[in-house]
């Protein structure tokens, strides 16, 4: 017999009522996407971006992308 547990878990500003099933789905997204654009994987990223397979805005999101106004890239040259 499995308990209805819940819980309260706090995302940004917003206080959510959901189940402890659900909050594990939750954390695992948000470790996903916080490893993801941690800067870890920057050089394969960057291999990705000049392959095509990853835009600007996605390679943007990671740490070392953060150009000064001279060092701006573009999609295409």
């Amino acid at each position: 017999m499995a308990a209805n547990l819940s819980g309260t878990n706090q995302i940004g500003k917003l206080n959510l009522q959901i189940p402890i099933r659900q909050m594990t789905g939750l954390l695992a997204q948000q470790v996903s996407s916080a490893v993801e654009n941690s800067g870890l994987f920057y050089e394969s990223h960057l291999q990705q971006w000049a392959n095509g397979q990853r835009s600007k805005n996605q390679l943007s999101m990671e740490p070392q992308a953060r150009f000064g106004a001279e060092q701006v890239i573009s999609e295409k040259a």
